[in-house]
């Protein structure tokens, strides 16, 4: 590019010079006098200033824009050429035209004064101050033409106007100096172009002294004004080309920009009429609709956007006349206005069938400060899951009900079954007791196998009562220490560790929150289990663990059976459930149902792991953040 402008330069340098040489080598005794040609010349040296002037003052508000007082030279140097043109000859007509010059090149030549001292020049006032001073003197010299010295006698230019132009040439070449210093560092080609026109103007007043009025060496010094004119008028035909072609793509973006927003439109139009549910877009000032989708429209009764929009949305949706107010209402548009942030609420609206649930959530649009001017509303209908929600709970309170009445039953049957079994089961024992040898071998085992019936009625029925102590009977909430909930229970099972030979221990233990009793009968028949379900041969080995896992404990009864299959793990729980006959196992199956039901009762879960041939470990967890749970249900 500095090669470029270099060149430029050079060969600008070149033409100058040309017109330089021409301009001293025309002849000056030879006249030519044609008034209208230089009244045209001159007018159009006027007008191109002028609009120079116009042009440069144009971005006067940047604080890094050069042209200020360039601008302001020129605006005085058009305003007296305008008035040189439109006056006769005279004693105003020289004056007006030197003074022009000489206040075009000052202006020009103070382009050196930095950009940020021209600050104060930038004003509006500033220009109108130069502008009516210049009307000022144009009216002085029009009202009093005769008041000043004559710049020329006979066709001759005096020394003083000699001398004004010589200044006002230098001047400009002083401000074509910088022009071109700063074409050399950009090459900006409007710099060069500056540069040429200051130049045309400066070597304008260089060669004014050898012209004599009318000669042809005064019509070669128009002829280089005029060549700076035309070259001024170019210099705004570009500008003006280039900002008609910017002008141009400007509306060309603008035109992809409107084509692409209605696109992206109509996009978004299609995907939010696809949704599912009843979208709207909220004024926050009112309340009032801007505009829906189509599924807004069906649920809502209506045929066209126009019939909802500029509407208060609480008329559509609840058929109201004034908005929804706290505690009863919660208006979540009302609440995304006042936190600025999404909200959700279920709320009951009215559409073409009536009334019905729907979910709403609301998201806030807001301006460039952060201020909610509109909001999102989306109502999905949860008219189905609401009614679901509702027989769930119905049926669940059903359930609950049928529970606690089954429960109450269950207590009640077997304690009251109790003393009937007994009696029945003391009158056989009496019968066996007396008659035992006295009657045939038939009779005698007769009498055992009802004997034994009846035992193991007694059995179920103390476990059928045992189990529905544990929700009837739930005991007090309290710190239990497992260590201590462990002896005991080995204690109470002492004979049949004895007699199995059995080895329990224990890992340190935690203290839970729990009911001590329900702990305790937990763990016994876990242990008494344990114990029973041994391999032949095999002394029974057992190890109650425990371990923190999350909010909890888990706990683990390990032992060295007969193990269970897995397809078995399920049913071992249920009550009356067993695996094996009285005869090899006695028992009522009902232990792990009591055990199930207390780890429950205790906010956790029990579950088995086992090997068949090689032990059984029975898995227990008591949640240590659900005291208050269990004391509810121990209510």
């Amino acid at each position: 590019m500095e090669r470029v402008a270099l060149h430029r330069l050079i060969l600008f340098s070149l033409i100058l010079a040309i017109i330089t040489a021409l301009s001293l080598v025309m002849p000056s005794d030879r006249q030519w006098i044609n008034l209208p040609l230089h009244s045209t010349m001159e007018a159009v040296e006027a007008l191109a200033v002028f609009l120079m002037a116009l042009f440069l003052l144009q971005g006067r508000e940047d604080p890094e824009h050069k042209l200020t007082l360039p601008g302001l030279g020129f605006l005085v140097m058009g305003i007296l050429n305008i008035a040189h043109a439109a006056s006769l000859p005279g004693g105003q007509f020289i004056h007006l035209r030197a003074l022009a010059n000489l206040a075009g090149g000052a202006g020009f030549a103070l382009v050196w004064l930095p950009a940020a001292r021209q600050t104060g020049l930038r004003k509006a006032g500033s220009v109108w101050s130069v502008a009516a001073g210049s009307g000022l003197f144009v009216l002085l010299a029009f009202l009093f033409p005769y008041s000043l010295p004559a710049m020329a006698v006979q066709g001759e230019f005096r020394a003083a106007a000699v001398a004004i132009n010589a200044v006002a040439g230098l001047l400009f070449l002083a401000g074509t100096w910088r022009f071109l210093a700063d074409f050399l560092r950009s090459g900006a080609v409007e710099d060069l172009l500056f540069g040429v026109v200051g130049g045309l103007f400066g070597l304008s007043g260089l060669t004014f002294w050898h012209s004599l009025l009318w000669s042809e060496a005064w019509w070669s010094w128009h002829g280089l004004r005029l060549a700076a004119s035309l070259l001024v008028l170019g210099l705004l035909l570009r500008r003006h080309l280039q900002t008609v072609g910017a002008l141009k793509e400007l509306l060309h973006e603008r035109s992809r920009s409107e084509d692409a927003l209605r696109r992206s439109y109509k996009l978004t139009k299609t995907i939010i009429d696809s949704m599912n549910d009843a979208i709207s877009l909220v004024d926050v000032k009112d309340f009032t609709i801007i505009g829906v989708n189509s599924v807004f429209l069906k649920e809502y009764g209506f045929s066209a956007e126009s019939e909802v929009v500029g509407k208060h949305c609480y008329e559509i949706t609840h058929k109201r006349s004034e908005v929804c107010t706290a505690p009863d209402d919660i208006c979540p548009l009302g609440e995304t206005v006042r936190t600025g942030d999404h909200f959700a609420a279920d709320h009951v609206h009215f559409g073409t069938k009536g009334p019905k649930y729907v979910e709403v959530s609301t998201s806030p649009i807001t301006d460039e400060n952060g201020t909610v001017v509109q909001v999102v509303h989306v109502a999905r209908d949860i008219t189905d899951r609401k009614r679901a929600e509702q027989e769930r709970e119905r049926l669940l309170a059903d359930i609950a009900r049928s529970n606690k009445e089954l429960e109450q039953f269950a207590y009640v049957a077997s304690h009251d079954l109790q003393e009937p079994l007994r009696m029945v089961s003391g009158f056989i024992g009496l019968l066996e007791k007396r008659y035992k040898g006295r009657l045939d071998e038939k009779a005698d085992r007769y009498i055992r196998f009802a004997v034994d019936g009846a035992l193991r009625m007694q059995k179920l029925i103390e476990g059928l009562l045992g189990y529905s102590r544990v929700t009837t009977r739930a005991g007090e909430l309290k710190n239990v220490a497992v260590n201590s909930v462990f002896d005991e229970a080995v204690l109470n099972l002492s004979a049949m560790v004895r007699d199995s030979n059995a080895v329990v221990a224990r890992d340190e233990l935690p203290t839970v929150v729990g009911v001590e009793t329900q702990l305790l009968q937990l763990l016994q028949n876990l242990l008494a289990n344990a114990i029973k379900f041994k391999r032949p041969g095999v002394r029974p080995e057992i190890r109650v663990s425990s371990v923190r896992t999350g909010q909890g404990w888990t706990f683990s009864v390990r032992d060295n059976g007969i193990g269970i299959a897995k397809e078995h793990f399920e049913r071992i729980f249920q009550i009356f459930q067993r695996l094996h006959s009285s005869d090899e196992y006695p028992g009522a199956g009902i232990g792990l149902a009591v055990c199930k039901k207390i780890v429950e009762r205790h906010g956790g879960n029990i579950w088995a792991e086992s090997v068949p041939g090689e032990g059984t470990t029975f898995f227990f967890t008591i949640a240590a953040k659900q005291a208050q749970a269990a004391s509810d249900r121990a209510a």
